[in-house]
């Protein structure tokens, strides 16, 4: 019998039967054998067998790369490596795989002992990018840039990040944007943006400053279409009257869409409130002041009289314009009529001769009240009882105010005073008596009507004689009373 040793790996494991036997301890082994001859003899020999450890590989790198780089991989535990497929040796080793990989790398330690590990490349794709938007703009106004297909997006120039920007270029430019996958992969696009200046548009008006209800043109210029508002006019000129200050704004664009605006303000200046006062209708030959305020100054027509009272007297109905002018050189106008109203005829009747102490009716007519002097008596008729001979004037009022005047004279004749008397007052029945008047030019007796200033009467009863003496139109009686006192007896 004998003792041996040798050196093996912890990998080199198992076991035989036989003459030869293969082993794979995990530790230092010390194996014995018992030899038996044919002739039942044996014998015993020991071998130890030591175990060395295989190296335990240590790997880092890997992962997801992009198409067209590179990723480093590395290892450590051992003291020599070999990586598959490339047959790369070391312990760090670059890779740029055209697809993902899965590389082994084999470690020998110092006791030549091996070990194996593995580590994934997975190669992704750059994303697909679609980009819109572009295209020709304004100078200074905004456009809209997207891109599609990534994750994120940088734009340059600018450094804006976003799946859609907006932009203002001056002058033409291209914008690139760059966009990475969730593997960090990236893929740029670039869009174009044509700049096109925009129009200078602006506004003027024949008279930014007008009075209420004045008109005013305002005007556009250096586009080709335009638009006003407030209205939504389209014209390059309007005729505009506003009723206070107001603001318009125009848009003016050119063939292709650049647009500009400006604006102009028209101040609204109010007019002047005229007030008219006075009267309005008057009688003919009348004359009457008329006012008119609310303005600072005025002019009257027809006559181009100043001053904001004027006196009027009108032969007809006239209209009178006054233009009154405000401390903003504001005018306004009124109207007024001056009815001119007729006077009425009035006309006077009665009886324009009495007698003293008689009274007379007068009446008059062509107006609708009336008033007579002396008296102030009032009415179409009046009686009066004038003592001597009067004017009586009456003043006629018509429905307009208007009055006229018309005059009657009253003549009052002087009454006679009669005296009757009688020869005889008391006679016997058949006999005849005189009667006497005096003081009038005229007379008439009763009964019996008989005439003259002396009449004889043979009364056959008591009777009253009334004698009615007459002077021009006036008149007086005077009575006497003959008594009958019987016939005689023979």
């Amino acid at each position: 019998a004998s003792d041996w040793s040798s050196d093996v790996c912890s990998s080199d494991l198992g076991s035989q039967s036989g003459s030869s036997l293969t082993v794979a301890p995990t530790t230092s082994t010390t194996y014995s054998v018992i030899g038996t001859n044919p002739g039942g003899c044996s014998d015993t020999a020991a071998v130890n067998v030591i175990v060395n450890s295989s190296p335990v590989l240590t790997v880092s790198g890997g992962g997801v790369i992009c198409a067209g780089t590179s990723s480093l991989l590395s290892v450590n535990g051992a003291n020599a490596y070999t990586w598959m497929p490339g047959n790369m040796t070391g312990n760090n080793v670059s890779v740029s795989p055209p697809t993902s990989t899965n590389y082994i790398v084999t470690g020998i330690n110092a006791n030549g002992c091996s070990s194996t590990a593995s580590v994934s490349v997975v190669v992704g794709t750059a994303p697909a990018m679609t980009v819109s938007g572009g295209g020709t703009v304004c100078s200074g106004n905004n456009i809209s840039l997207s891109a599609s297909g990534a994750n994120s997006y940088i734009w340059q120039p600018g450094g804006l990040s976003g799946s859609s920007i907006t932009v203002a270029p001056t002058s033409p430019t291209t914008y690139t944007v760059t966009g990475a996958d969730i593997n960090g992969c990236v893929a740029s696009s670039t869009v174009a943006v044509n700049v096109t200046a925009a129009p200078v548009v602006s506004a003027n008006s024949s008279n930014q400053s007008i009075c209420s209800g004045d008109l005013t043109t305002i005007y556009a210029n250096g586009a080709n279409n335009y638009t006003w508002f407030p209205g939504n006019f389209t014209a390059d000129s309007l005729i505009v009257s506003p009723s206070s200050t107001t603001t318009y704004t125009v848009v003016g664009s050119t063939g292709i869409g650049c647009a500009d605006s400006s604006f102009i303000t028209i101040s609204v200046n109010q007019s002047p409130q005229i007030t008219f006062n006075g009267q309005t209708s008057i009688c003919e030959g009348a004359t009457t002041v008329v006012s008119a305020s609310g303005a600072v100054s005025y002019v009257w027509q027809p006559g181009n009289i100043l001053g904001n009272n004027i006196v009027v007297s009108p032969a007809a109905t006239t209209n009178y314009v006054v233009v009154g002018t405000g401390s903003t050189g504001c005018q306004s106008t009124t109207t007024v009529s001056i009815v001119v109203n007729s006077i009425p005829i009035v006309i006077a009747s009665g009886n324009t001769s009495v007698c003293t102490g008689n009274n007379t009716v007068l009446s008059s007519s062509g107006a609708i009240n009336y008033l007579w002097q002396p008296g102030n008596l009032s009415g179409s008729s009046v009686v009066v009882n004038p003592t001597a001979t009067t004017a009586f004037v009456v003043t006629g009022t018509d429905n307009n105010g208007c009055t006229g005047v018309d005059t009657v004279l009253v003549t009052v004749n002087q009454s006679p005073t009669v005296f009757s008397s009688a020869s005889q007052n008391v006679f016997c029945q058949g006999n005849s008596t005189t009667l006497f008047a005096s003081g009038a030019s005229s007379y008439i007796w009763q009964p019996g009507n008989l005439t003259g200033s002396v009449v004889s009467v043979t009364p056959a009863v008591s009777t009253t004689y009334t004698v009615t003496g007459t002077t021009g139109s006036c008149g007086d009686t005077s009575t006497t009373l003959i008594v009958e006192i019987g016939r005689a007896h023979v």
